[in-house]
């Protein structure tokens, strides 16, 4: 395998989501007629962060079977880093998706001891070069919820805090993968103390800081280690606190929504994206940021997370960099 010097490292799952043909709101038991989509929110981030520009890498695992091959070919024509994305004999996860009139989703998960939780720490010990040369290592907090992939977690963790490389948490909180509340917050909590950068929705960052307040959920997420939280409010833009007591909010853009997948996901690119293009340029490091350079880059995030709202699919709205980056962040 050649090594490969990655902006973004993504870690986590990547699966294959089954959506209605055409909008509208339905039940799932009334939709006949599914399109495949790739999915999965670090792989999403990866597709999302690739379209802005960065060089990008997915570490995770598929199952030898056709889902998986199309994973692979989706991630190859997004121009991903394909080395880091393993194989496994458990089978690739899928999940079927429909709409209320919202945009809100109805689910229904085929994860059972899937391919992603197939990853384990020798699997991540195997690119742990890799892992010490990215710019960023972003993931998810779903990942310690069950063994080995709980295992490869704390060790990617290990990994890239040795090399001293920034990491990036999407909370992505999904009560049904946790044995209770409690376990979640124990693991999460653990994970965020170990964070420069912290995303949450509203729901996920009150759930887990018991604020009921996202201003004062974002300050309580920064106080237990990272250098910048953000929590998103979907139509209502988001807010963020950084670590010393610098803190705003910032407008979504008004869409016609159809699907909200992969929203937050879009945004997380964009964030991402933003401050490496400006860390890159000599503007200190990845988080050494005041407000005012924040506010922009931000505005951009909420941009894409609401682009990706007017399509069907995680990804299929994920902008790119000659759309979303006009100007010089």
């Amino acid at each position: 395998m050649t090594e490969e010097q990655l902006d973004v490292l993504c870690f986590g799952e990547a699966l294959v989501d089954f959506f209605p043909t055409k909008p509208g709101a339905r039940a799932l038991q009334e939709v006949a007629d599914f399109r495949r989509h790739l999915g999965g929110a670090p792989a999403n981030v990866a597709v999302g962060v690739a379209r802005l520009g960065l060089r990008t890498g997915l570490i995770t695992r598929v199952g030898d079977d056709a889902f998986g091959d199309f994973i692979r070919e989706e991630l190859k024509n997004e121009g991903v880093y394909g080395a880091t994305v393993g194989s496994s004999m458990r089978r690739t996860p899928v999940t079927f998706v429909s709409w209320h009139d919202s945009g809100e989703r109805d689910f229904l998960f085929y994860r059972e001891r899937s391919a992603d939780t197939d990853l384990d720490a020798a699997f991540v010990e195997g690119h742990r070069h890799t892992i010490a040369k990215a710019g960023v290592v972003h993931l998810c907090s779903n990942t310690l919820s069950v063994d080995p992939v709980a295992s490869a977690t704390r060790r990617l963790v290990t990994l890239a805090q040795k090399a001293e490389v920034p990491i990036s948490v999407d909370l992505n909180l999904r009560l049904h993968l946790w044995s209770s509340l409690s376990d979640a917050r124990e693991n999460i909590r653990w994970l965020i103390e170990q964070a420069a950068l912290v995303k949450a929705s509203e729901e996920e960052a009150m759930t887990l800081t018991d604020r009921e307040d996202c201003a004062e959920a974002a300050q309580a997420l920064v106080e237990m280690g990272p250098t910048l939280a953000l929590v998103t409010r979907g139509a209502e833009g988001a807010v963020w606190y950084q670590r010393g007591g610098a803190h705003g909010s910032v407008p979504s853009p008004a869409v016609d929504v159809i699907d909200t997948t992969g929203a937050g996901d879009g945004f997380t690119s964009a964030l991402l994206a933003g401050l490496f293009y400006r860390s890159s340029r000599g503007d200190g490091a990845l988080l050494d940021i005041d407000a005012a350079s924040l506010d922009p880059i931000l505005r951009q995030a909420c941009e894409a997370g609401a682009a990706v709202c007017s399509h069907i699919g995680a990804t299929s709205g994920m902008p790119r960099q000659d759309t979303l980056f006009p100007i010089e962040v």
